[in-house]
């Protein structure tokens, strides 16, 4: 089970809970997100084109509707289990242009493995700690995506100035007339 924070308190972050076959808890943790707040404009303008409905007034269905809006924007769109009992959380990105999504892969106990960044069409249908198995919409075809690590960046070490042997000058130099 996947939800997101959507209040005041758990905003920036989603709860998983995992259950295993006979609906134990098996682990429930919270996890990271952005925290973006709903555009109220947004919001108000959907509420103004609200009718009603048979026996309930547009007020009516605009005050329900209104309860219902959260004060922060969910970025998850899909939630998978492994065939090896990682659980997949697949988010979009924040900004609404950007094509690609990820995927935060979390072990049998709920611990972060990894973050997988999906390319663009595919459609995950079976996950396990290595790979993907999913429908590529763009060419009408099953894929099998291997995962493997990416190598940390190499980093080169800045040097550092030499140590100062010599003790600095403690007065001032004369002034250049």
């Amino acid at each position: 089970i996947v939800a997101p924070g959507t209040t005041e308190a758990d905003s920036g972050t989603f709860r998983v809970t995992m259950l295993n076959e006979n609906g134990d808890t098996v682990f429930r943790q919270r996890y990271p997100q952005p925290a973006v707040r709903v555009n109220k404009a947004s919001v108000d303008s959907v509420l103004s084109r609200t009718r009603g409905i048979v026996g309930i007034s547009a007020e009516q269905v605009r005050a329900k509707l209104a309860r219902n809006v959260p004060a922060f924007r969910s970025f998850l769109t899909d939630a998978f289990v492994g065939t090896d009992h990682s659980t997949w959380i697949v988010r979009r990105p924040v900004l609404d242009t950007a094509r690609e999504r990820d995927a935060l892969v979390l072990d049998d106990r709920g611990e972060p493995l990894a973050t997988v960044r999906m390319p663009d069409g595919i459609t995950p249908m079976v996950v396990d700690r290595a790979h993907l198995w999913g429908a590529d919409r763009a060419k009408n075809a099953l894929v099998r995506l291997k995962l493997q690590p990416t190598p940390a960046p190499v980093v080169t070490p800045t040097p550092a100035p030499p140590t100062r042997i010599e003790k600095a000058a403690t007065g001032k130099a004369p002034a250049h007339r």
